[in-house]
């Protein structure tokens, strides 16, 4: 509930942004890296342990999906959601992995377009589908970066 405090407790878009700013830098960090093998080996190569940990979809279910209903019913923090996402993709090279934003970022597109009304229904609809139409391509780090004017700028 930290997150949905974060973006639901403060009457503020800034706020928002930052953190989904601050969420999308860290996301985006996790994006290039290998997560561990689930299988743990002690120093003579004996399997010790079989662990459970986070995949990446896991974590970014966890971070984006607490965050998705209260944002999707705000045009501002709409459009930094979904510019985080963006950011998050930027980092990724496993199309696995673009594939989970790309999940991610069209039952976005499904809440905001339950949550919003007129101009900035449309503002954040025209957003993610602009973003979806980036993460269908085998170039979408290019697409991306060709519009980066509203993956790091202007709500």
């Amino acid at each position: 509930m930290q997150h949905a405090l974060c973006l639901r407790g403060v009457n503020d878009p800034f706020t928002a942004n930052s953190c989904l700013d601050w969420l999308g830098a860290a996301l985006s960090d996790l994006a290039r890296r290998d997560l561990p093998s689930r299988l743990r080996a002690d120093d003579d190569g004996q399997l010790r342990v079989i662990a459970h940990p986070l995949t990446f979809a896991g974590f970014i279910d966890r971070a984006f999906g607490a965050l998705a209903q209260y944002a999707s019913a705000d045009m501002i923090a709409g459009k930094r959601f979904l510019a985080a996402l963006g950011d998050v993709a930027l980092s990724c090279d496993a199309l696995s992995r673009v594939a989970v934003l790309a999940k991610q970022a069209s039952q976005f597109r499904d809440l905001a377009d339950g949550a919003l009304k007129g101009a900035n229904r449309d503002a954040v609809l025209e957003r993610a589908d602009e973003l979806l139409r980036a993460l269908t391509q085998p170039d979408y780090k290019r697409r991306l970066r060709d519009s980066q004017a509203w993956l790091g700028g202007t709500a």
